[in-house]
């Protein structure tokens, strides 16, 4: 049987040195609160989210606004924003899709308007700017849209998790109409906008004018859907994001990918955590969700870098972007300290220019490592200059990368991290064959070496389980080979990693591996294992679709013995244990019997042997 490898990566693969768990650069057990208004009011804390994993879609509802004094340009009818927002790339929606390695996207909740507002222009962009979203909403409500059909938990309010709002108004002819941001549909209100039969709508929304680009609205729902902060430099100074990342900047030639630290914390990329000396090739980010982790675990995990490879020829979406090569961001998350202050919050993530302040003026700009331009090939270390790897408060972090490669949409980095481990991983490698996973490994030298926990999670990853443990060599310089398989498997996706345990008790985690086990292509009744068989036995099956399921035991005869199973279930790969009792829990004859398995409109039925 031929297997699918998923994973092999043929370099060392270190182990991260520690006696804690495995980081998670995402934490989400203590999340950011990222959305803050530096004229919001503590009573209003209910208007702010979360900073957390997003994955599947989430419906998008456009409202088309106009005024009086400002009526729509008939060369954008309600069709236009529906391409735009919802069409074939490049689109909002298309760009969201790229950016999230198609995790995220939205679905079209409809297009609504042109509505004619009562009020002009003046009477919003003056003293009631925020109130323009709930005037689009009351319009929808009149014009008979069915909000309620989004009140997906049934507790007569819309939130964001729910539902999203993109409003756009008329600026026919060009006005310079401000206050271009997301926000929700009363800013200064603790409540949203109800319905006649009393339904709140109260998610957030964006407000943009007509001539807007896919980057100013991504940018928007940026806010709006994913909860992320504007990255602006506000003369900060030290490592600014600027042009290389949609929330700080909005260009209309191209729409830049947002940062690895957003991604991350998105849940788009599952970062690899540098723990050890060594080459480290790094692929395009933008058609591969690889970032790399450096961090000391001795300092602390809210201060580290994040190093990605910006190719940009190989996107959609940024390949107008104006430099490529190796982006090196420094992240230090004390910043987000203050509740309100989303000030420091934009200082958490900022990246480092190679060029130094030369970058942006240099031809052609020099902010990535590219060891074909000479302003950016450089060994990125304590002292190097313009750009250093030291700490936040000037300490050094004895982090350096270095043998950078030319830019290319696969580069090389030698990563220098001086966490000593006591055992070298040469290969770790999952393959799926079927509803198994096939889990092999080799370690060039160990030392002190007890053994092996294999741990996988399965997703949305709440939990690791210890699957088994495999015994160690001690103390060794010869490569040794391991391997284990995970059988019978549902379908989904899984992520394991190893646990290496030292003689003393302490232990060291590998970075993870990914596997997905899919869908059956065909209905399918296994031979039951073992058989003949004196305590239990297991029956395996495989489901095309979701249907309904009855499994039976019968005698020779016919008779019913045992009903094991009947039940909805879904498409994948099934397991069920028969104990050898009937219906009424008495141990049955030593004979042979048959198992009849109904799954729909099919159906299947095999021999077995027990014996007492």
């Amino acid at each position: 049987m031929k297997r699918l490898y998923l994973i092999f990566l043929f370099l060392i693969i270190p182990f991260l040195a520690t006696s804690q768990t495995l980081p998670d650069f995402s934490h989400p057990e203590d999340l950011h609160v990222m959305s803050k208004n530096p004229f919001a009011l503590p009573s209003q804390l209910d208007q702010y989210d979360y900073l957390k994993h997003k994955i599947g879609s989430q419906p998008l509802m456009i409202i088309l606004l106009e005024f009086p004094d400002s009526e729509h340009n008939p060369d954008y009818p309600p069709s236009y924003f529906t391409d735009l927002i919802f069409g074939d790339d490049p689109s909002v929606n298309g760009y969201f899709k790229e950016v999230s390695y198609n995790s995220y996207s939205f679905t079209n909740a409809g297009v609504f308007g042109w509505f004619m507002d009562s009020q002009t222009t003046e009477h919003y962009f003056v003293d009631n700017n925020y109130t323009m979203l709930a005037a689009a909403v009351e319009a929808a409500i009149n014009a008979g849209v069915q909000f309620e059909n989004y009140d997906t938990n049934s507790d007569n309010e819309i939130t964001r998790e729910e539902l999203i709002i993109q409003m756009v108004f008329a600026a026919h002819p060009p006005r310079n109409l401000p206050w271009v941001w997301s926000t929700r549909p009363d800013q200064y209100s603790s409540e949203g906008v109800f319905t006649p039969g009393g339904l709140e709508i109260d998610t957030w929304a964006v407000r943009g004018e007509e001539y807007g680009s896919i980057s100013l609205f991504a940018h928007e729902l940026c806010h709006a859907a994913l909860a992320l902060p504007d990255l602006y430099n506000d003369d900060f100074g030290g490592d600014p994001s600027e042009v290389f990342t949609l929330m700080a900047f909005i260009p209309n030639n191209y729409t830049p990918h947002l940062s690895p630290w957003a991604k991350i914390h998105l849940g788009w990329i599952d970062p690899i955590i540098v723990a050890e000396n060594g080459l480290y090739p790094i692929p395009s980010v933008e058609t591969n969700p690889i970032a790399y982790v450096l961090f000391d675990p001795t300092h602390g995990v809210d201060e580290y870098f994040i190093v990605e490879n910006r190719w940009p020829i190989t996107s959609i979406y940024e390949n107008g972007l104006r430099d490529q090569g190796l982006a090196i961001w420094h992240i230090t998350e004390f910043y987000d300290d203050e509740q309100f202050n989303f000030l420091k919050g934009r200082k958490m993530v900022g990246m480092k220019w190679a060029g130094g302040d030369n970058s942006l003026i240099s031809n052609p700009i020099s902010a990535f490592w590219d060891c074909s331009d000479s302003m950016s090939c450089y060994d990125f270390t304590d002292n190097s200059i313009p750009r250093n790897s030291k700490w936040e408060d000037g300490t050094s972090s004895g982090i350096e990368i270095s043998n950078i490669s030319e830019a290319m949409e696969t580069m090389q980095v030698f990563f220098s991290v001086n966490s000593p481990v006591s055992v070298e991983l040469a290969s770790f490698i999952a393959t799926v064959e079927k509803n198994d996973v096939f889990l092999d490994w080799i370690t060039i030298t160990e030392s002190n070496n007890f053994g092996f926990d294999i741990e996988r999670s399965k997703y949305p990853y709440k939990k690791w389980d210890t699957i088994t443990f495999l015994q160690g060599n001690g103390t060794t310089t010869n490569p040794v080979h391991y391997e284990y398989i995970d059988r019978n498997l549902q379908s989904g996706i899984y992520k394991y990693l190893l646990k290496q345990i030292d003689l003393d008790g302490s232990f060291n985690y590998s970075n993870t591996i990914t596997t997905e086990i899919g869908i059956p292509k065909t209905f399918f009744l296994h031979q039951n294992f073992p058989n003949p068989f004196n305590s239990s036995t297991t029956i395996n099956y495989e489901l095309l679709k979701n249907t309904k399921v009855i499994l039976i035991i019968y005698n020779l005869v016919g008779h019913e013995i045992r009903s094991l199973l009947i039940e909805q279930q879904s498409a994948g790969f099934k397991t069920v244990v028969w104990d050898g009792r009937d219906n009424i829990g008495q141990i049955v004859a030593t004979g042979i019997y048959i198992y009849q398995l109904q799954a729909g409109e099919r159906m299947d039925r095999k021999k077995m042997l027990f014996l007492k």
